[in-house]
Parts: structure tokens; C-alpha cells; sequence
């Protein structure tokens, strides 16, 4: 049996309550990088709920497959409870200026927080 691992991804706009998560999948026996990008909005009756392929990232020729596995586990409530609950870790993270996420972003290179930070900065 071959394992699979799911990484998370949140948005770090602070402004934005877009409530959804990047779901990537990875093996690094069969690729080095995602094999999967899959979307998933934690508003069931919202616009584009999920889960699907993200069709701005790269999928490789198993994405369909692992798709269908995804949705099995999204199928239990104690795992998208879970990922709502790292949503609003993340959200709150952002909502704090002293939390140590906005350095590591900024030295990510996230376009818009990064110029945001550097430019308060300046300003102090």
C-alpha cells in the first residue's frame, strides 16, 4: 500500500473570509511534488463548496483517483471540524500584527503582506 499524505493550505489575506482550504497531496515515492490539488469550501450551499481539482495548480495523471479518495475522508465531520479549526488558527494568527506568522510570510515572499509589513516598517 502506498501512503499518502494531505498538506493543508489557508489563505493569508486578512481580509479575506473565503473559508476554504487547498488540500495537496503528496508521496514523495511516486513524485516530488504534489501528485493533487484539491479545494474544498467549508460552506456546503456556498459557491464552488468542493471538493475539486484546483484548475490554477498542477495536477499530475493520479489527481482524478486521489480526488475520489479526498472525498471519502472529507466525508467525516471530525476531519472537516478539524480543518475549520486550523482555518480560524490561521485567520487569527493573521488578525494579530505581533504573531510571528507575518515574518514568515514576508520572508515567503507573499506579495501583498509582505510589502504591507515592510511598509509599516518604514513608517515606525
Amino acid at each position: 500500500m502506498t501512503p499518502y499524505a494531505l498538506t493543508e493550505f489557508y489563505c493569508v489575506d486578512p481580509q479575506c473570509d473565503c473559508r476554504r482550504v487547498m488540500l495537496s497531496v503528496f508521496n514523495p515515492v511516486v513524485s516530488k511534488g504534489f501528485l493533487a490539488s484539491i479545494s474544498f469550501g467549508f460552506d456546503r450551499e456556498g459557491e464552488d463548496p468542493g471538493p475539486y481539482l484546483d484548475p490554477l495548480n498542477p495536477q499530475s495523471q493520479y489527481a482524478n483517483a486521489l480526488l475520489s479518495l479526498v472525498g471519502v475522508v472529507l466525508s467525516d465531520p471530525a476531519y472537516i471540524a478539524r480543518l475549520e479549526s486550523h482555518y480560524r488558527q490561521v485567520k487569527e494568527a493573521l488578525a494579530d500584527e505581533k504573531h510571528p506568522i507575518h515574518g514568515i510570510i514576508a520572508r515567503a515572499g507573499h506579495p501583498r503582506l509582505g510589502r504591507r509589513r515592510a511598509r509599516r516598517k518604514r513608517i515606525r
